[in-house]
Formats: structure tokens, C-alpha cells, sequence
């Protein structure tokens, strides 16, 4: 989708927005188009994003899937990560770029490693190993198991803000300095790209991202928790997400078993960024006919039957609140599975 027919919304405009569309459908008795609400998919130099919105655009469209929901479908034949490894870049330096502290602590971060670390062999996990790839003929499904390869603190500044329609002009960054950001890391430690190895960058509290340095671009301060893409001129390709500072209000759920709000928002939006990018690392592989991808069909937590009701999820002796995944075999939102 060409990014100047994007359609860019703030979450304290969104509904009004979506009214219409409810109106419409209620008068009509039937559910109006995903697109409706919002691309999530945007063309950026030449490669494709595909963004978590905040809420309420977020529970809009998982109302609207629950109406009419999946099947997630395998309809451009592209690949999957089979057996992946995961990384994590703490893009952590000492001030923003107006000078003011860049705040991301020690804990926060100990929190994000733990996830990553924890993700593969459980729940989620689990639930990605029905999905598969055909590629020349050569059936291959996703491995639940995975591993984390490995961290890194990254204290160089953040480049001159570029961005323009960011509320934060001033302290922002854009996707090009991500991407860019995850190579050289990966380069730097020797860490090896390609479709088997996912990059999770995560940003400090007060920086802004936003797609490019347009006008018209979204940025994650007022439209998305965070996405995932690929990079489109190096060979292997690079496969990463971006995880700007947790928004309790507008990425998190009802509960924190950490007692950490901002770490556990950004906890579940790399849930669902780690999920998405494993099952369609390149957006031409698992996705509603709609373009919705296995995280956004499900907005809901299921029930939180650990740590006295706060988690849903125990990994490793640690506890979570992560959103559910679309279960084809069931067809139906879940925790675990297949």
C-alpha cells in the first residue's frame, strides 16, 4: 500500500472516526471492511511495515475480527522463520537529543531479556508450530523451540531528529535509523541475519519513531506500540522489530505481574511482534484475507489464572500478561496450542 494513502489517526481522535463505520454496519447489519479502520501494513523505502496500533484502534479491530474471524491464510506463499533466534538492542544512551535524560533502566530491561528468553518452547510458541512455509515444493513447519542469541547495550546518540509530523519533533528517530541501528549491531557482534534471526530494538523513554521523515508519517507517540519489517537491500535480509518505550495506557492490559506497567506494555507488544514477525517475517506469509496477521485477530487475554490472577502466562517460573494468538485449528483466540 502506497504510504500517501495511509490513514493516520491519533488514539484521541480514533473513535470518532470509527463511528461511522459502526453506525454503518449496525444499519446495515454487517461488519464494514478491516481496512476500514486502519492500514496496518505501510510502504516505507520500499519495504513493508506492519504496525501494532495503540488503543482503542486496536480492541476496534479485534472487535470486528471476533464478527467475522480468520482463517489466517497462506495465500502468497512466502516463508516463515523455521527455527529462529531472537535479539535484543537496547538502544540506550545517555540523553535524548534535546538533552533531557533518555530513561530506560536496568530493570526494564532485565524484563525484556526475560521474555525473549523465555518465549520459545512455551504457549505461544507452541501455538506457531501449525503454521509452515512451501517453498519450491519443500513443506517445512515452524519449530516451537528457538533460542535467545544474545544482548546488547547500545550508549551512541540518537541521531538529529528528521521527523516532521512527530508530536515530539525534536526527539525522534525514524525507520531508516532503525534498521540501520540493527545492522550495525549485528555486524558489530557478529551476529548473523537472515530468515532464521529477528532483532528486537528498544528505545528509550521519551524518544518518538516515526516511519520516515515526511509530513504524512505515523509515528509510534500517537498511532502504534511498535511493528515489525525487514530490511530490503542487504543480502541476507535483516529481520527486526521496533519496541519504543512501553505505553501502559495505550500497549499494556489490565494486569502486571511484575509491578512494572511501562516494562510489561512493551513486554506484550514484543510478544506480539515476535509472534507475527516468526509467522510472516516478510508480510507475504500468514494473514487474514483482510491483512490482519496472527496477533491482531485477538485483542483479548484470555483468563489469568497465575500469580494470584495477575499472569496468563508461566514460563520458566516467570510470570506474564500477554494477549492471545489466533489458533486455526480451533479458530478461536488462545493462550497455548495448537
Amino acid at each position: 500500500m502506497n504510504k500517501f494513502f495511509r490513514l493516520f489517526i491519533s488514539s484521541s481522535l480514533g473513535l470518532g472516526l470509527l463511528l461511522p463505520y459502526f453506525a454503518s454496519a449496525q444499519q446495515q447489519n454487517a461488519v464494514p471492511p478491516m481496512q476500514a479502520l486502519s492500514p496496518l501494513t505501510h510502504t516505507v523505502d520500499n519495504h513493508v511495515i506492519h504496525v501494532l496500533p495503540k488503543t482503542p484502534i486496536r480492541q476496534a479491530r479485534a472487535a470486528m475480527a471476533t464478527k467475522n474471524p480468520g482463517p489466517l491464510l497462506y495465500a502468497k506463499g512466502g516463508s516463515v522463520m523455521n527455527d529462529v533466534t531472537i535479539y535484543a538492542i537496547y538502544w540506550a544512551p545517555p540523553k535524548l537529543q534535546n538533552g533531557a535524560p533518555a530513561l530506560m533502566s536496568s530493570a526494564y530491561q532485565e524484563l525484556q531479556t526475560q521474555l525473549i528468553s523465555d518465549y520459545p518452547g512455551h504457549g505461544l510458541a507452541n501455538n506457531n508450530t501449525q503454521y509452515y512455509q512451501n517453498i519450491n515444493g519443500a513443506i517445512s513447519y515452524i519449530s516451537s523451540q528457538g533460542r535467545f542469541g544474545g544482548s546488547y547495550i547500545d550508549t551512541s546518540p540518537y541521531p538529529n531528529s528528521k521527523c516532521k509530523a512527530s508530536t515530539t519533533p525534536n526527539t525522534c528517530i525514524t525507520d531508516a535509523d532503525i534498521a540501520a541501528k540493527a545492522q550495525e549491531v549485528a555486524a558489530l557482534n557478529g551476529w548473523p541475519s537472515g530468515l532464521n534471526s529477528l532483532f528486537m530494538i528498544y528505545t528509550s523513554k521519551g524518544e518518538d519513531v516515526c516511519d520516515d521523515s515526511s509530513a504524512s508519517s505515523q509515528c509510534a507517540n500517537t498511532d502504534y506500540c511498535g511493528y515489525h519489517s525487514y530490511t530490503d537491500q542487504t543480502s541476507p535480509t535483516l529481520i527486526y522489530a521496533i519496541m519504543p518505550y512501553g505505553d501502559p495506557a495505550g500497549c499494556g492490559g489490565a494486569k502486571t505481574p511484575n509491578n512494572n506497567p511501562a516494562a510489561e506494555a512493551a513486554m506484550n507488544t514484543a510478544s506480539h511482534e515476535i509472534t507475527e514477525a516468526i509467522t510472516d517475517p516478510l508480510i507475504d506469509a500468514w494473514a487474514t484475507a483482510d491483512g490482519e496477521e496472527i496477533a491482531d485477530i485477538c485483542g483479548g487475554f484470555g483468563a489469568f489464572t497465575w500469580k494470584s490472577g495477575t499472569a496468563n502466562q508461566m514460563w520458566n517460573g516467570h510470570f506474564y500478561a500477554l494477549q492471545q494468538e489466533y489458533n486455526n485449528h480451533t479458530k478461536s483466540c488462545v493462550s497455548i496450542g495448537p
